[in-house]
């Protein structure tokens, strides 16, 4: 039993399971990641056809086609009018430029350009 042969054999012999082991984990990782992406997906999926389910619902109506129309074709029937609301513009900042003190370059510069 304690013959260097047998502690070979079971040491390689450890060493293949564990590394099938590792691998097998690996794997099984993985697949877990996928599953839950595609877990991820078909809730979106069933979120999706439920808002779609509600909209025909909603279209098959008649109210629900004659908003529909309206929004897409910006009619109304006849006798109705259409009032459009403006917002009021925004106020301009008026920004109170105050004369800053020139300097005497600025000055002579100034003198000599309105010479020319």
């Amino acid at each position: 039993m304690l013959s260097p042969l047998t502690l070979v054999s079971l040491l390689a012999l450890f060493l293949f399971l564990g590394f099938s082991t590792t691998k097998m984990y690996l794997k099984r990782r993985v697949a877990a990641e996928k599953n839950m992406a595609a877990e991820r997906q078909v809730a979106e999926i069933k979120k999706k056809n439920a808002e779609l389910a509600k909209e025909i619902e909603r279209l098959q109506s008649d109210f629900g086609r004659e908003a529909e129309i309206r929004k897409k074709f910006n009619v109304q029937k006849p006798g109705e009018k259409v009032i459009i609301i403006v917002d009021k513009a925004p106020k301009k900042n008026k920004i109170n430029l105050e004369k800053k003190e020139i300097g005497f370059f600025s000055r002579f510069f100034g003198a000599i350009k309105n010479i020319f």
